[in-house]
């Protein structure tokens, strides 16, 4: 029998499940339905752009962004863009639709290259910040990246290794798919090797060449 957990926010008790809890011992006085509710207010979606700005720009992630280092407004003058009529009108209408994930509020960068400051972002839906994505890479870098490519990584040394997708290499490393595309896209290294896309496949997946 499922052990019964009080809820704090509700004051009802429920079985600490999956279902009902997250199972952070920081999180688990209060149950998911009304974290769910916090979230879906006006405080609540604009603290979570936040911590997105913070986790894009400042803090060590699972994989680059092209935030990563940039520029980025003070929680506090950002709380104040925040709260403009354009954030307003979306905030209504996402509510109006039974909070559409679609319809969300959403910060766009007008140039990805740059950072989050006043004059390169913007409120949007989340759909529309996901179908602009690819021409907004195109934009910036002149490409984009294609599933179907192979990748190559090598080091200076001779080293190469080639995979069939970057989900294929993203498994190699224990990375988030995207870390892969990032990386090439951006020309970082991805663990100390460099990497890129090619249009044709040499050599043995998932082993490295000869020296």
């Amino acid at each position: 029998m499922n052990k019964l957990l009080f809820c704090f926010r509700c004051n009802k008790e429920k079985k600490l499940n999956k279902d009902n809890y997250y199972f952070s011992k920081k999180l688990r006085s209060t149950c998911k339905d009304c974290l769910r509710d916090d979230r879906r207010t006006i405080k609540g979606i604009i603290q979570q752009r936040w911590m997105g700005i913070l986790q894009r720009c400042d803090r060590k992630t699972s994989h680059f962004t092209t935030a990563s280092g940039k520029e980025h407004l003070s929680k506090e003058r950002f709380v104040n863009w925040a709260h403009n009529k354009e954030f307003i009108k979306l905030y209504k209408n996402w509510k109006k639709n039974n909070f559409n994930r679609n319809l969300s509020p959403s910060i766009d960068r007008l140039d990805i290259t740059k950072g989050y400051t006043l004059d390169n972002i913007q409120w949007i839906t989340m759909r529309e910040n996901n179908s602009k994505a690819k021409k907004d890479w195109i934009k910036a870098f002149g490409k984009t990246f294609v599933k179907t490519k192979k990748v190559r990584l090598w080091k200076e040394n001779g080293e190469e290794m080639f995979f069939d997708s970057g989900k294929e290499a993203s498994i190699y490393f224990n990375k988030n798919r995207l870390a892969v595309t990032n990386n090439i896209i951006m020309n970082h290294k991805l663990q100390g090797w460099n990497c890129e896309w090619i249009d044709t496949f040499k050599g043995s997946r998932h082993k490295e060449t000869e020296r």
